[in-house]
C-alpha cells in the first residue's frame, strides 16, 4: 500500500500558533526600518497586540460579537496607520511625528509625490501599494488560520496560554531593557501623550500670538541702517565638518573663502547653529528664525501662518525700522497643492515666475542660483531702496544633487534659448514635472546611506553656493551685515540622528557689527571645529540680530536681552 510522507514544513505552516506569532511580527515589522536601514534588534512585542487577540476571543464568544470584531478591525487599522506614518517620518526627518501635526503634513505629502513624480517613480510607488495590499491580505488569511485556537475544546488551553501570556506582557512592560525601554512597547499611553501633547501645544501658541516680548522691539530706533543680507544654503549642515571624507575639502574651500574677502576688507565670524528639524521642511527652520519661536511641527507652524498680522517677525522688525524687505526664492511657482504665499509680508517676493528663466532645468530648484542671483542683482537689487533687507533662499544645493550647475562667467550664457521652462512644466505637466528624481529613485531607494558619489554631488552643489556668495561679495563695498547659513541638516547623508546643527557665518565690513556675534560664542575665521557645540539656536538669532544692530547703530543705548532659545511656545 502507498503511504504518503507528511511535509514538515507545510505542517508547520497549517499550526495555528506559527499563523498567530507571524501575524504578530507582520505587525511590529515597521520599526525595524530604521533611518540607517533594517535592523530587526529594534523591534519590541507591542501589547495591544495580545490585548486585540483576547478582545477577539471573547468576541466569538458574545451574541453581538461582529459588530465588536468590525471595531477591533478599525483600531488595528489605526494602529497600522500610526506605526507605518512614525516609521516613514522618523526616517526621513530624524524626529518623532506629532499626531495633531501630521494631519497638516498630508497636503505636503502630495505635493512632494507630484513633484517627484515619473515615470519609474510610479512603479516604485505602485509596488509599495501592491505591497501593502499584500500584507493586508496576508493579515486576514493568518487571522482566519488562527481560528481553530477559539474554537470548540481548544479554546480552554488558549485561554489558559493566553492568561500566561498576560503574565509575561506585564511583568516585561515593567522591567526595562537596554536602555531603560521595556521589552513591551505600548502604542495607546504613547497616542494618548501625543495626543496631550498636540492639544498643549495648540493651546500655547495661541497664548504666545497674543502676547509676545518681541512686540517690544518696535520701540527700538536705529540712527545707522546698514542693509542686512541673508543666504540660506539649502541643506548645508554640520555633517561637512563631521565626516572625515568631508571635512577635508570643506575646510580647503572655507579657508580659500576666508583669504580672499579677508583681503578685500571683510571681517567674518562663524558658529553652529541648532535647527528645529532636519532633513527637510526648511519652512519649519527659516520659520523659527522669522517668528523667534522654535516650529517644530507644521501645525504649530499653520497656527503662526494664520495669526502672521499680529505676530512679530524679522522681517517686521525691519519694515518698521524703515527697510525695504526683498526675497528671493527662485523655486516657488504655483503648482497643483502649492501656491506662491508671501507669508512674512515681503514687499518685493520674486519667485520663480518674475526671473524669466530659460535655461535647462537644473536640480530640485530649476533654477541655478548664479542666475537667480544675478538676474535678481541687475534687475531689482539695483534699483531697491535702502536700508534694504534681502533673504535668498538658494535652491542648487537641494536633494537630490543629479543636477549640480556648473559656476560661469557670465550668468546671462545660462539662460539658454527655446521654451521657457515655466512653459515646460505647464505643457508636460505631470510627466515632466521635476524627472529629475527619477534617477535618484531608482539609485538611492532609502534614505540613510552616504555613498561615494551621493557625498561628492552633495559637496559640489554646496561648495558651487559658496562661490556664488563670495563673488557676490567680492563686488559690494559698502556698509552691509551678511549671514550665511544652513537651514537643516541634509537628508540621506545626516550622520547623527540628534545632531541639528548648521554652520552659521556672518560678514561685515564695519566689526562692530559682529560683537554681538561674538558675545554670543562666534569665533573669528569661516572653519568650524568638529567637536564645537552649536552657540545659538534657530530660534534665539531674531534677538541676536536686534542686539547686533542696536549695540552698533541704536541712538539710545537701549538693548534688548538676549533669548537663546527664543520665545518658548505658551510663555
Amino acid at each position: 500500500m502507498f503511504v504518503s510522507r507528511k511535509n514538515p514544513l507545510a505542517a508547520v505552516a497549517r499550526n495555528p500558533w506559527v499563523a498567530l506569532a507571524v501575524l504578530w511580527l507582520v505587525f511590529e515589522l515597521p520599526m525595524a526600518f530604521v533611518p540607517d536601514g533594517f535592523s530587526p534588534g529594534a523591534m519590541r512585542p507591542t501589547g495591544e497586540v495580545l490585548a486585540l487577540l483576547t478582545a477577539y476571543a471573547l468576541s466569538l464568544r458574545m451574541r453581538f460579537g461582529r459588530p465588536v470584531r468590525w471595531l477591533l478591525a478599525v483600531f488595528v487599522v489605526a494602529l497600522l496607520v500610526v506605526r507605518l506614518d512614525r516609521t516613514l517620518f522618523f526616517g526621513i526627518t530624524r524626529s518623532e511625528p506629532l499626531l495633531y501635526d501630521q494631519m497638516f503634513m498630508v497636503r505636503h505629502f502630495l505635493v512632494l509625490l507630484g513633484d517627484l513624480w515619473s515615470f519609474s517613480f510610479a512603479l516604485a510607488f505602485l509596488g509599495v501599494t501592491a505591497g501593502l495590499v499584500a500584507l493586508g491580505f496576508l493579515a486576514r488569511a493568518l487571522m482566519r488560520r488562527t481560528a481553530p485556537l477559539f474554537e470548540g475544546g481548544r479554546f480552554r488551553r488558549t485561554a489558559q496560554i493566553g492568561a500566561v501570556a498576560w503574565v509575561i506582557v506585564l511583568v516585561a512592560t515593567i522591567v526595562p531593557s537596554t536602555g531603560d525601554r521595556p521589552w513591551v512597547r505600548w502604542m495607546t499611553p504613547e497616542i494618548a501623550r501625543n495626543l496631550s501633547e498636540s492639544r498643549r501645544l495648540y493651546q500655547s501658541v495661541q497664548q504666545s500670538l497674543t502676547r509676545s516680548p518681541y512686540a517690544a522691539y518696535d520701540g527700538l530706533h536705529l540712527r545707522r541702517k546698514p542693509d542686512v543680507f541673508v543666504f540660506f544654503i539649502e541643506s548645508y549642515g554640520k555633517v561637512m565638518a563631521e565626516q572625515p571624507d568631508m571635512r577635508p575639502i570643506w575646510v580647503d574651500e572655507l579657508q580659500g573663502m576666508e583669504g580672499r574677502l579677508s583681503n578685500s576688507g571683510w571681517n567674518m565670524v562663524s558658529g553652529y547653529s541648532t535647527a528645529p528639524v532636519s532633513g527637510s521642511r526648511s519652512w519649519l527652520a527659516v520659520g523659527s528664525i522669522w517668528t523667534g519661536t522654535t516650529l517644530k511641527y507644521e501645525a504649530v507652524y499653520r497656527q503662526f501662518t494664520l495669526g502672521m498680522d499680529h505676530t512679530p517677525t524679522l522681517v517686521k522688525f525691519f519694515q518698521n525700522q524703515g527697510y525695504d524687505a526683498m526675497h528671493l526664492a527662485p523655486s516657488d511657482r504655483p503648482r497643483p497643492g502649492v501656491t506662491e504665499e508671501n507669508t512674512y509680508g515681503y514687499d518685493q517676493y520674486i519667485g520663480f515666475e518674475k526671473l524669466d528663466y530659460r535655461g535647462p532645468k537644473m536640480g530640485w530648484g530649476i533654477v541655478p542660483d548664479q542666475y537667480a542671483l544675478g538676474y535678481t542683482e541687475e534687475h531689482f537689487l539695483s534699483s531697491a531702496r535702502h536700508p534694504l533687507f534681502f533673504n535668498f533662499h538658494m535652491v542648487s544645493s537641494h536633494a537630490t544633487w543629479a543636477t549640480i550647475p556648473e559656476y560661469v562667467k557670465d550668468w546671462h550664457t545660462l539662460n539658454g534659448t527655446g521654451h521657457a521652462v515655466v512653459d515646460t512644466l505647464k505643457e508636460n505637466g505631470a510627466k515632466e514635472r521635476l524627472e529629475r528624481y527619477s534617477h535618484f529613485v531608482t539609485r538611492y531607494p532609502y534614505m540613510g546611506k552616504l555613498t561615494a558619489t551621493l557625498r561628492e554631488a552633495y559637496e559640489r552643489s554646496v561648495f558651487y553656493d559658496f562661490r556664488v556668495i563670495e563673488d557676490f561679495l567680492s563686488r559690494r563695498d559698502d556698509n552691509t551685515l551678511v549671514v550665511v547659513m544652513g537651514d537643516h541638516q541634509p537628508p540621506v547623508v545626516s550622520p547623527e540622528m540628534a545632531n541639528f546643527d548648521v554652520p552659521v557665518h556672518v560678514f561685515a565690513r564695519d566689526r562692530k557689527l559682529l560683537e554681538e556675534f561674538e558675545k554670543r560664542g562666534f569665533s573669528n575665521g569661516l572653519v568650524l571645529g568638529t567637536d564645537q557645540p552649536a552657540v545659538v539656536q534657530h530660534a534665539g538669532l531674531f534677538s541676536v540680530f536686534v542686539r547686533a544692530l542696536a549695540e552698533c547703530c541704536g541712538d539710545s543705548g537701549a538693548v534688548p536681552p538676549y533669548l537663546p532659545l527664543g520665545v518658548a511656545l505658551g510663555s
